[in-house]
């Protein structure tokens, strides 16, 4: 079971969908997530998980002082896919998805690590 508060540690993030899902009341089984494009569905999916992983924190897009923190990844040729790179934050700006933005740098890259796939599959 998930606490379900702003600071998430690292024993109780979600380590899959699932319990990504189980953590913020999420059906698993909702159209959403089996229905639709392959980046469509990565893209609800990682909805839940960055929520999952920030718990009830929000980003106020009126704070321009509250550092929000995002993944980049880029496309390693070697690789034939993305691979994570790093994460970096801004203060008031909405250049990438403002739903896959995290609380802390340490929230950011756990989700670039344990969700490779599903960001893989949202940018491809």
């Amino acid at each position: 079971m998930f606490i379900h508060t702003t600071h998430i540690t690292m024993n109780n993030r979600p380590k899959t969908f699932a319990q990504a899902c189980k953590a913020t009341g999420e059906d698993l089984k909702a159209d959403k997530f089996t229905k639709g494009a392959k980046d469509t569905i990565a893209y609800e999916k990682l909805k839940v998980i960055t929520k999952a992983i920030n718990g009830t924190w929000q980003a106020d897009w009126s704070n321009g002082n509250q550092r929000k923190w995002i993944v980049y990844t880029e496309y390693n040729s070697t690789k034939k896919r993305l691979v994570f790179n790093y994460v970096f934050f801004w203060y008031a700006n909405a250049f990438v998805s403002s739903r896959l933005c995290f609380e802390t740098k340490e929230g950011a890259e756990y989700a670039a690590t344990t969700f490779e796939k599903l960001y893989h599959d949202f940018l491809f």
